[in-house]
């Protein structure tokens, strides 16, 4: 194996790692907080007002860690 095949397989490696940790993270995005009962904000963990949820059912976050989420 020369330098070059070495090159591509550790840059190989490096961007299946990288995926790996980017579909680990959307993961989590996606499944929601539930403390005793409750859809609870992934953020700040307090519970997900109703209203919220019933506009939008996927929501993960309260509408204001929403927000701040964006913002950056």
């Amino acid at each position: 194996m020369d330098e070059c095949d070495v090159a591509a397989e550790l840059q190989q490696r490096d961007r299946e790692g990288g995926l790996r940790v980017a579909l680990q993270a959307a993961h989590r995005e996606t499944v929601p907080l539930v403390i005793n009962g409750e859809r609870c904000c992934l953020e700040c963990e307090e519970p997900i007002d109703p209203e919220r949820l019933r506009a939008n059912p996927g929501a993960v976050r309260c509408v204001a860690c929403q927000e701040k989420m964006e913002r950056r």
